[in-house]
């Protein structure tokens, strides 16, 4: 048997910030980068070509070895990110039918509270613009409160995701309490429906393979035009709120996956970057890391496989 990785399903874009034979030092290829080398060029490990560059040397992310369960992973300084060199419209379905992404990032902070980053996104982070983002926002939720009581309450951490339709009202603003931690790494499973009629299942989101939550309140109109910008990783679009912090891998699949095809992702992603003790109890993949069967190299006995090792092992 061999490791289940996501090769084994079929993904619409899938960039891996470990894999430096996918990284370059020019947008056009050059050499492959090493530690302490701006990367110009991510490649996407989908097969699809859905790959993203950065002409500007000082706006690159720097490749940085041993960041990570001693892999590397791209250091964002708040000025950094890296664009699609695909059309805005080939990231459409982000804001307007069913998307199914994982990231995997260290959030960093510049201030405390009043940090904001994007993982990705294709609307500058403004309801003006079609498309949608998605990110980190540690601002205090009682700032406008006095020192003593916010000296004696849990303070409230705001973190945000939007949709944005055509008329400027979001069709998902969803926010959640204290579930990112800074200077941490984490995974985060977002699942997004704009269609759906049913706005609390518009937008969830899962931290290390936890449960699927959401607080959406809108019922906008979803936009089905294509995004205002075309997708940024590490910044919301137009180079807006770009990140400070590690990316470590970035996967996306333009429908809503399922269950059993999420926990794989998932188990493959925690023990990939040695983030498997984040796992809550009960999640197939626990105690061991996905495989590939030995009688279905196709990936159906891999998720059998490595469920049943999880479950299973002491």
């Amino acid at each position: 048997m061999g490791l289940w990785t996501p090769a084994q399903l079929t993904s619409y874009c899938w960039i891996d910030f470990s894999d430096t034979s996918k990284l370059f030092d020019a947008t056009t290829g050059g050499s492959n980068v090493t530690s302490g080398t701006g990367i110009a060029r991510a490649e996407d490990k989908s097969g699809n070509g859905r790959h993203f560059t950065q002409g500007t040397a000082g706006s690159r992310p720097t490749y940085t070895s041993n960041r990570q369960n001693s892999l590397g992973a791209a250091v964002y300084d708040g000025g950094d990110w890296l664009t699609s060199s695909s059309a805005a419209s080939v990231w459409t379905f982000l804001h307007s039918t069913q998307a199914t992404i994982f990231v995997v990032v260290k959030n960093g902070t510049t201030s405390s509270p009043n940090a904001v980053y994007a993982w990705y996104g294709t609307n500058a982070a403004t309801s003006v613009n079609i498309g949608f983002w998605a990110g980190y926002d540690n601002r205090n939720l009682l700032t406008g409160l006095t020192n003593a009581l916010n000296a004696s309450c849990t303070l409230g951490v705001l973190n945000t995701f939007v949709f944005a339709t055509i008329n400027g009202s979001n069709v998902v603003s969803t926010d959640f309490r204290d579930i990112f931690t800074a200077n941490t790494s984490q995974f985060y499973t977002v699942r997004t429906d704009a269609q759906t009629a049913t706005t609390a299942d518009r937008l969830k989101i899962a931290v290390n393979g936890g449960a699927l939550v959401g607080n959406q309140e809108r019922t906008a109109t979803r936009s089905t035009n294509n995004p205002t910008y075309t997708l940024q990783l590490g910044a919301a679009g137009n180079n807006v709120l770009p990140l400070t912090g590690d990316y470590l891998e970035w996967i996306a699949f333009d429908s809503l996956v399922s269950t059993t095809d999420q926990q794989l992702v998932e188990g493959y992603l925690a023990w990939k970057w040695g983030l498997e003790g984040n796992l809550p109890n009960g999640h197939p993949y626990k105690n061991a890391a996905p495989s590939i069967g030995l009688f279905d190299e196709g990936g159906m006995f891999g998720g059998i496989s490595g469920g049943m090792t999880g479950g299973f092992a002491t």
